[in-house]
Formats: structure tokens, sequence, C-alpha cells
């Protein structure tokens, strides 16, 4: 059906969740009850087909339901075909119904928002109506065998003295013919329509009649044919309960899953807080490493600083000694030129003092030429 339809599973998912957003807080309960005037019903754990209340009222109005159209199988069955035809013309409401949804609440936003809007949601649209078509077929495909069940409706018993309905009798010989003679329930239920005191009565009431008549001798198998209804009906009661107790256990297996369930949310949570806990403590080391690394980097560029001022210390001192060995070389100089204003002192000094012999010995020569002369 439609819980196949990942689409539907989570548009009733997030309804459910929406209808317990609310009812888990006095708050949000009371804010929900100033604005709509209205409380969101919460959804039953079991099928989405079963509804207590619609249930009850079936039990409460099984007799007024009995007596209006309950054993009229046609009636019951055009209304099927009816309600599979409303169906079946929804499919070409599908644009009325996104263009007022799409004003009502704007349009499509997330992953879902993407491509051909408007053609995904319409297949969507036509494949919950096939589901629900499908489901209605399955679950009304045996109802036509029930037909038989229109030979005791009270309010056809006029119509049937003038018209008998062979189809509803034959009907029943098709599927419990080995149970009833039927010449002589035809016979029998031919004589019952054509009695006024039992016209609009109730089939139990019909039943009661028959046995204070003392016709249950006579009337042989119309009494066998309510017998029949009756175990019937207690049959299908017991089915009902049997139905009611799965629908039971599926809740009590609901809760015992949704107690999994729980539990399970709790060890994630559990897990997750260990994990943040772990994730804190990695995250925390990384911050220890960070600053482990900063020491170390503030050592090093400590070390690099000291050798760059060893650097600069080791650069002075071949400065100075440059420097030394430079004023000694000027030293060097000086004394080189004292040494050479020394030999050139000396020099001058010969040259004078050969000048001085040389002027003597000139004398001398003169000395003795004057005397020749």
């Amino acid at each position: 059906g439609a819980s196949k339809i990942r689409e539907c599973k989570v548009f009733f998912s997030h309804l459910s969740g929406l209808a317990t957003f609310f009812s888990r807080s006095a708050k949000r309960t009371k804010l929900l009850d100033d604005i709509c005037q209205h409380r969101l019903p919460r959804a039953a754990p079991t099928r989405w087909c079963f509804h207590s209340r619609l249930v009850c009222t079936v039990a409460e109005k099984t007799r007024e339901l009995r007596e209006n159209k309950g054993f009229d199988m046609q009636f019951c069955l055009a209304r099927v075909d009816q309600l599979q035809r409303e169906i079946e013309q929804e499919k070409g409401n599908f644009d009325s119904v996104y263009d007022e949804t799409q004003a009502l609440v704007g349009p499509p936003r997330g992953r879902g928002a993407q491509g051909d809007v408007r053609a995904r949601y319409r297949e969507l649209h036509c494949s919950v109506i096939d589901s629900l078509l499908t489901q209605i077929a399955n679950r009304f495909s045996d109802h036509k065998k029930l037909e038989f069940l229109a030979l005791l409706d009270p309010q056809q018993f006029g119509h049937y003295c003038n018209y008998f309905p062979t189809a509803a009798l034959n009907s029943l010989m098709e599927s419990y013919g080995g149970y009833f003679d039927q010449p002589r329930l035809h016979t029998e239920l031919a004589v019952m329509y054509g009695m006024f005191d039992i016209l609009g009565k109730s089939p139990a009431d019909i039943h009661q009649f028959l046995l204070k008549k003392g016709l249950s001798e006579t009337m042989k198998q119309v009494m066998q044919y309510y017998v029949y209804l009756y175990e019937y009906s207690q049959g299908m009661q017991y089915y009902v309960y049997l139905y009611e107790y799965s629908q039971g256990m599926q809740y009590y297996m609901y809760l015992y899953e949704y107690s999994q369930g729980m539990q399970y949310y709790m060890y994630l949570y559990e897990y997750s807080q260990g994990m943040q806990y772990y994730m804190y403590l990695y995250e925390y080391s990384q911050v220890m490493q960070y600053y482990v690394y900063l020491y170390e980097y503030s050592q090093v560029m400590q070390y690099y600083v000291y050798l760059y001022e060893y650097s600069q210390v080791m650069q002075y001192y071949v400065y100075l000694y440059e420097y030394s060995q430079v004023m000694q070389y000027y030293v060097y100089l000086y004394e080189y030129s004292q040494v050479m204003q020394y030999y050139v002192y000396l020099y001058e000094y010969s040259q004078v003092m050969q000048y001085y012999v040389y002027l003597y010995e000139y004398s001398q020569v003169m000395h003795m030429v004057f005397p020749l002369l």
C-alpha cells in the first residue's frame, strides 16, 4: 500500500512527529490551542487502516447499520465502485492541488526542488492514488460472493414478494450449495417474504418470531440459513477479536521495539558523549602539540637570535682585528716613511758631504794652481 512509497512514509512520519512535538510540551500545547483552538490527534502505532474510534462507532451502531443497508451488497458494491471512480478522478485534479499547495506554502525547497519538480510530484500523486485503488480492489474483491446476504434484507421483503431475488439465492448456492436444499429454501423464502408481520424487522427479530410461532421445523431451510448466518457472525466476531488481538500484539511489539530503539538512541547518545569527550581530548592534545610547537619554535628563534648576535659580535671582532691590522700597516708605513726620510737625509747629507769634499779638493787645486800663476 501507501506504506511502500517512501514519500508517503516520510509524510506520515512528519505528521506524527508534529503531533509528538506539540504534545510533549505544555507551552507548545498551549500555543497550539491559542492559535488553532484545536489539538492534533496522536497517531496510533498500528496499521494506517486501523482507527479505534471508527471500530467503536461501528460496534455501537451495528444494529442501525444492519437495519439499513447492511444486507444490500449490491448497494455496498455500488458505493465501492463510486468511491473508486471518485478517487480515479482525483488524478486529473493534480494541477489545482499543486497550485493551491504552492500558493499556500510556497514552492518546493531543499533536495527535492531539483529538475522537473511538477512532473515528479505528479508521478507521486498518481502512485498514491493507484496504491489506494489497488488496496480498495483487494479489500473488496470477495464481497461479490456475499450477495446472498440480501436474502434476509427486511427492507426488501415487500419487493421480494413480487420479484424473488434469484441472483442472491444463486450466490448462496454457489458458495454453500451443499448445506441447503435449493427448491425447498426457495419456497420457504417466498413464504417468509409474504408474512406482513415481519416486514421491517431485523434478522434477529425475525428469527425469534419464527421460533415463537413454532415454524422452526416447517421452515427448516430458512432456520438453518439463520443459524448459519449466526455462526458466520460469531466467526466474524472471533476474527475481529483475533484482529484486535494482533493489533494489540503489534502495539506491544511497537512498544518493545520503541524501547529497544530508545535504548539504542541512549547508547548512541552516550556514544556521542564519549566521542565528544574523545574529540575534546584530541583537540586538547592538538592544542598542546601546538603550544609545544610554539615553545620549540620560540627556543629555535632564541637560538637563531643568539647566533645572529654571536655573528654580530664575531663580525665586530673581525672588524677590530682588521682595523688593528690596518693600523699596524699604517704604523709600518709611517715607520717606513721615517726610515726612508732618514735614508734620504743620509743621502742628501752624503751628497752635501761629497760637495764639500769636492769644494775642498777644488780649493786645494786652486791653492796649487795660484802659486804657479
